[in-house]
This record gives structure tokens, sequence and C-alpha cells, in this order.
């Protein structure tokens, strides 16, 4: 029997996640397009956080 071994693959296929073309020089930018949503919605939780912070050291509501 001959012994079966696997192909080496580059880290990113291993990974199991594609990488668009040109990104690789730019790592922020793949992160920031990864996790769009994820930041988007953050940035909405902390203007929200902000706001009611803000409210209740003036005093008022909004």
């Amino acid at each position: 029997m001959s012994e079966h071994k696997p192909e080496a693959k580059p880290p990113e296929a291993r990974q199991g996640e594609a990488m668009a073309p040109g990104t690789e020089a730019r790592p922020l930018l793949a992160f920031l397009n990864r996790h769009r949503l994820k930041l988007l919605g953050l940035l909405i939780a902390l203007a929200l956080g902000l706001m009611l912070v803000d409210a209740v050291l003036k005093g008022s509501a909004y």
C-alpha cells in the first residue's frame, strides 16, 4: 500500500477563507472588508451610548 500524503497548501487555503486579489498587501483594508457589518454596529452602539451618557450628565432626555 502506498501512503497518500495531503498536498501542501498555502495558509490562506487551509483556513477556508478566500483572499481577494490585491488584499495581501493591505491587511487593514482586508480586515475592514471582512468585518464591516460588525464595525458598523459597533459604531452605531457607541454613538447611542455617547448620546445616553450626554443626556444623563446634562440631566435632560433626548
